[in-house]
């Protein structure tokens, strides 16, 4: 019994001298809102502090931020019992602005035990005022632009749509931009515009996508002049869809179906800097004519032709596609061709042409 006591005594001092060596910190606050923030300030800092609450000296073994934006600082000297240890959390908002909530794990301890933390800042920064050569980076000439595009995106055949184009002018004096080429199917509205200077300027353009006789994605090119001098080229890009919105019951159940195939192509292996062929097959199952209206391949380096664009019922047409390997590397490559017909159901069809390019 005596011998059952002494057993009982020594595993208790055995449980209490663990208990008080157990690693345990505390933390005055294990998260910090920055409230907003400047993007242009750079750096924002903040200090969490704990209190080392266990019997015996502790450590940070490691603290690991979620993200680069984030870098905390901490002292690898032994923290007393009783006393305090600090981590430092520097948040970078250059670059980054915009809510943000980032955490930061802190791994403490001693050799023998760990005991893992999780910290967090958020706060929201605000962007920095952008310079006119930021905001309009597109430069023509004396004057800059915030875009080298004007897209007016999707559009019916028979529609008419406005898009503007915005102009600033950095210089010390006026300057008077003009526009040559202009197709038919696009109108500058205001054909010259006086910029005035550290002041910006809109051109109105206007489609009228009827006018044009492409479709899908077509892009025009404008001559820019600025005081009378060519000063660039000016996009005006739009993807012009068939309106089959019209179509009686009757007209849909006679329209054109167009029918491809293959859909996947498999072009024979080509030689780098070689030229290679494929051909895929379109059928008209309709009742109506089928009018190719594009032939449009993803990549510059290839070409797509029909050998007919009027495809009556129950014929074909085959499209060859041409493929210029000079400018791939030796590699597997996938590419789409896309064909637009007046088939009201399948009237955007895409074709994907698979090839291996070798040295």
């Amino acid at each position: 019994m005596k011998k059952f006591m002494l057993m009982a005594m020594a595993a208790l001092f055995c449980l209490t001298i663990a208990a008080q060596n157990k690693v345990s910190v505390q933390f005055d606050e294990k998260s910090h809102d920055f409230g907003t923030l400047k993007e242009e300030q750079g750096k924002a800092t903040t200090v969490f502090t704990f209190v080392n609450t266990s019997s015996i000296p502790v450590s940070l073994k490691n603290v690991r931020a979620s993200c680069g934006c984030t870098t905390p600082n901490w002292s690898k000297a032994p923290v007393a019992p009783g006393a305090k240890g600090e981590i430092t959390v520097t948040y970078n908002t250059t670059g980054r602005p915009g809510s943000f909530s980032k955490s930061v794990t802190v791994t403490v301890g001693t050799d023998d035990e760990t005991i893992t933390e999780a910290l967090r800042i958020t706060g929201k920064v605000t962007p920095r005022p952008k310079t006119p050569e930021e905001t309009y980076p597109s430069k023509y000439g004396e004057i800059r632009a915030r875009e080298d595009m004007v897209d007016f995106g999707s559009m019916f055949k028979n529609g008419v749509q406005e898009r503007t184009w915005e102009l600033f002018n950095t210089t010390g004096k006026p300057h008077i931009v003009t526009f040559q080429n202009l197709p038919s199917h696009i109108i500058a509205v205001t054909p010259k515009v006086t910029v005035k200077p550290n002041e910006a300027a809109k051109v109105t353009f206007k489609y009228n996508s009827a006018k044009n006789k492409n479709y899908y994605t077509t892009t025009d090119k404008v001559a820019v002049y600025v005081d009378g001098k060519p000063a660039g080229t000016l996009s005006i890009r739009a993807t012009l869809k068939e309106n089959f919105s019209t179509l009686t019951d009757a007209e849909r159940q006679k329209a054109p179906i167009c029918v491809i195939t293959p859909k996947n192509v498999n072009m024979p292996d080509v030689k780098r800097g070689a030229k290679k062929t494929v051909e895929f097959e379109i059928k008209n199952d309709g009742q109506t004519p089928m009018f190719i209206r594009a032939i449009k391949c993803e990549d510059a380096h290839m070409k797509a032709t029909a050998v007919k664009t009027t495809v009556h019922p129950g014929k074909s047409t085959v499209v060859t596609v041409e493929l210029d390997s000079s400018a791939f590397k030796a590699a597997h490559y996938n590419r789409k061709v896309y064909v637009i017909t007046n088939d009201p159901l399948h009237s955007e069809n895409t074709v994907i042409v698979e090839f291996t390019v070798s040295e």
